[in-house]
């Protein structure tokens, strides 16, 4: 096993941080890129998450609006009134918006562990089987 000391760990830390936020990489620093690296590095996992989160609701009218209360509810601090306030409704809405999206998709984002699967599932978008399809390479049998 590797043993890395909590300075070596700093240093690294520190190292991968000063290169994302380099001129190549726009200037992000790693505590607002972790999950896009994170997904980047489990794509199974994340391709699979995003197939139940967009397959249930691929046919239901207002999934955007479901997606999108639940992404303000994930990047705030919880607080219900909060995201009712920044989408304009009534903090009701809100909840029945979060319950809709836990019953179709088994997601509940008032839930940390659902809340990052969540998160996950969105990173890979709603094509992600299809692009995963096409990158993979062809089986056809040789002559």
């Amino acid at each position: 096993m590797c043993e890395l000391q909590s300075s070596q760990f700093r240093g690294h830390f520190l190292q991968f941080d000063t290169l994302l936020c380099s001129r190549s990489f726009g200037g992000i620093r790693l505590k607002d890129a972790w999950l896009a690296v994170a997904a980047a590095q489990t794509p199974l996992v994340v391709n699979a998450l995003a197939s139940k989160l967009f397959g249930a609701l691929q046919s239901i009218p207002d999934a955007s609006t479901l997606i999108e209360t639940a992404l303000a509810y994930c990047n705030g601090d919880g607080t219900v009134s909060r995201v009712a306030n920044q989408l304009y409704c009534h903090r009701n809405a809100v909840l029945n918006r979060l319950e809709k999206l836990r019953e179709l998709t088994g997601f509940d984002v008032r839930r940390p562990r659902d809340t990052a699967a969540f998160l996950y599932a969105l990173n890979a978008g709603p094509n992600a089987d299809q692009e995963s399809d096409q990158a993979a390479p062809s089986k056809a049998p040789r002559a």
